[in-house]
């Protein structure tokens, strides 16, 4: 027995073939959630890893050079070229405590400095010898802003901030000790015949450098663009850290390990059989071996 629909005075019921046909687009509509699937296109992990990254130490130059990068400001924007006009000088910018031009003799020294901080453009050469003197050589208008200033062991050689110096000025420096340079910028800096257990050396922007000499145990860090040549620095163990598009040259003795992060590629010079050879790589950066 079959009842007759109710019927509501102006309100039109749909038939029975309607209410069976419209069951489908339900059923289609329903399936609409499986579709909006945010959570894999959120991956923010091998971001992370990368911006997690940071050197083990860093100096208040490295600091600088970091926070202007992650502000995306121009170095350039806010700095005053100088052109040198005046006759070129040489000037001694050694400590209070030394009399001589030729520097002062390592007997006589008390606390030399064994570090050096190179901030600025400049052209620096450091040799290891005997006596302890600083000379910087330019054009007698620009020497007003190249500071040369002796902070307990340490020694800072900057240009004063927002000024760029043309042409750049030498600063040619003798000390007893070498243990740590850092250089920051687009100058050239060389190091020649260091000696000792350590040396720890960090290079920061789009600067050349250069060291030879020999050291038991020798950690490097770079991050920029910059070019180092350490093929005349002959060191039995090697640390070594890069970040960036920088490229450079070791011999490591007996152990050569670090990180690559990077476009930049580590050469590997020598035939030495070494104990130990762990160089990591992220990125298009390469280890490459040559005799």
């Amino acid at each position: 027995m079959t009842s007759d629909p109710i019927r509501i005075p102006g309100v039109v019921m749909p038939s029975s073939s309607t209410i069976v046909s419209s069951a489908p687009r339900l059923a289609l509509r329903v399936r609409l959630a499986p579709r909006v699937r945010l959570a894999p296109r959120v991956r923010l992990a091998p971001r992370v890893r990368l911006a997690l990254w940071t050197p083990k130490r860093l100096g208040p130059a490295s600091v600088l050079l970091l926070v202007w990068a992650a502000l995306g400001v121009g170095c350039d924007a806010n700095i005053v070229t100088r052109v040198g006009k005046g006759p070129v000088v040489r000037e001694l910018r050694n400590p209070t405590s030394v009399e001589s031009a030729d520097g002062l003799p390592l007997p006589d020294l008390t606390a030399p400095p064994s570090e050096v901080i190179l901030i600025g453009d400049l052209d620096l050469t450091v040799r290891v010898g005997r006596t302890l003197a600083v000379w910087v050589e330019g054009h007698g208008d620009l020497l007003s802003d190249l500071e040369t200033n002796f902070e307990a062991e340490r020694l800072v050689v900057r240009v004063r901030p927002g000024v760029r110096l043309q042409p750049a000025p030498t600063v040619e420096i003798e000390l007893p000790r070498l243990a740590r340079l850092e250089q920051t910028g687009s100058g050239s800096a060389r190091v020649l015949d260091v000696a000792g257990p350590r040396l720890e050396l960090m290079q920061l922007g789009s600067g050349d450098l250069g060291v030879t000499g020999e050291v038991e145990q020798l950690s490097f860090e770079m991050q920029g663009s910059g070019e180092v040549d350490l093929a005349g620095l002959r060191a039995a163990d090697i640390v070594v850290r890069m970040v960036g598009s920088g490229n450079a040259r070791v011999m490591a003795l007996r152990e050569l390990t670090g990180e690559l992060v990077g476009s930049g590629d580590l050469e590997q010079l020598g035939s030495a059989q070494l104990q130990k050879l762990d160089v990591t790589s992220i990125g298009s950066g390469r280890l490459k071996r040559r005799k």
